[in-house]
């Protein structure tokens, strides 16, 4: 019900914040009961794979997003989670993931 998505939305828009904060472990503690709970939601994955370091790990959650929603993976970030927006750009923050859907664009051409 409308309860169970706000309280998943809240958790998201909690792991941004952490991933955001570039504290990636923390990202991942908050998330990995929704991969659970919420694993048929391409979301849950997609900001999950933001905050992986582990490349199987991510290409898992990529390949869970594309599984659930393909549109997701093309996204040029992450959806806005309760108005919060996720920006990750500089090198040393850069996550597993995002080399990825680099990667995954190329192939897309």
């Amino acid at each position: 019900g409308d309860s169970m998505s706000s309280a998943t939305d809240q958790t998201l828009s909690r792991a941004f914040d952490l991933i955001e904060a570039n504290k990636l472990d923390e990202a991942r503690s908050v998330l990995q009961p929704l991969l659970t709970t919420d694993r048929d939601n391409p979301d849950v994955w997609w900001i999950y794979a933001h905050a992986v370091n582990d490349p199987e790990q991510g290409r898992t959650a990529l390949d869970n997003v594309l599984r659930l929603d393909p549109a997701v993976a093309m996204r040029p970030k992450p959806p806005p989670v309760g108005g919060v927006t996720l920006m990750i750009d500089s090198d040393d923050t850069k996550s597993t993931a995002e080399s990825y859907f680099d990667i995954l664009r190329f192939q897309k051409e």
